[in-house]
């Protein structure tokens, strides 16, 4: 047998992740990249932003 210590995620160091990504979708084509940053920093900073965009129709994804 061999037993380990066992704890809680959110004190152990490399148990906790957070998510920092987040995707939305069905964004209307004139939604430009500055709407999307400032509707989610009254949430807290963003560190980075993109919009993804179809090759075939070059519009949002």
């Amino acid at each position: 047998i061999d037993p380990k210590v066992a704890f809680p995620r959110r004190t152990h160091p490399k148990m906790v992740t957070r998510t920092k990504k987040i995707f939305v979708g069905g964004l209307s084509a004139p939604t430009t990249l500055e709407d999307v940053k400032n509707y989610f920093e009254q949430f807290g900073p963003i560190e980075d932003a993109m919009l993804m965009f179809d090759k075939q129709t070059s519009r949002h994804r």
